[in-house]
């Protein structure tokens, strides 16, 4: 059982970015593109836990007191690692910078070299083009306008079960924001 935390945008933010989204769905076929019912902000993955429920109580106790925070679009950018990834990428927001920080210094990797964290929501992802491929993506990209926001009231634990090829993501626990 592996575990994350993780923000649920809400529905209607969800289909208005999957709508913005169809000339580069209809553009790139071949690419991998996310269901907008499995659209999530991850904070952080714990990675394989065996107990959720004491995971979920030291969440809430670290939580406690935690201020309701509002997440706005940049727009899309890509993320290259082992593919390419497709991205919402969000302005930072010193609450929700707390939050990551307070979960990173309770369960996190002590590693100097660690990015901090920019928020960010998964939309597609593909093999590594062709660099002439990679830079007309990122142009069609910076030129697709999508301006989001959202209060962000609740954060999730979600259990990430992987069922053959595929994983499915299951609410654990369910934290409001002051």
């Amino acid at each position: 059982m592996h575990l994350f935390l993780a923000i649920e945008p809400p529905e209607e933010i969800k289909q208005l970015t999957f709508e913005k989204l169809s000339v580069l769905r209809d553009t790139y076929k071949s690419y991998s593109w996310v269901d907008p019912k499995d659209y999530l902000l991850t904070l952080h993955h714990f990675g394989p836990f065996h107990e959720a429920k004491s995971l979920a109580l030291e969440i809430r106790d670290l939580l406690l007191g935690q201020k309701k925070l509002y997440l706005s679009s940049r727009g899309l950018d890509l993320i290259m690692r082992e593919k390419i990834s497709i991205h919402t990428i969000f302005y930072r927001d010193k609450e929700l910078e707390k939050i990551v920080e307070k979960i990173k210094e309770k369960w996190g990797k002590k590693n100097a070299n660690s990015l901090s964290f920019a928020p960010h929501l998964p939309v597609g992802s593909c093999r590594i083009p062709s660099k002439q491929q990679y830079f007309l993506l990122k142009k069609k990209l910076e030129n697709t306008k999508l301006e989001v926001e959202f209060l962000v009231d609740k954060i999730f634990l979600y259990e990430s079960i992987q069922d053959n090829s595929t994983a499915n993501c299951k609410k654990v626990e369910e934290f409001s924001l002051l």
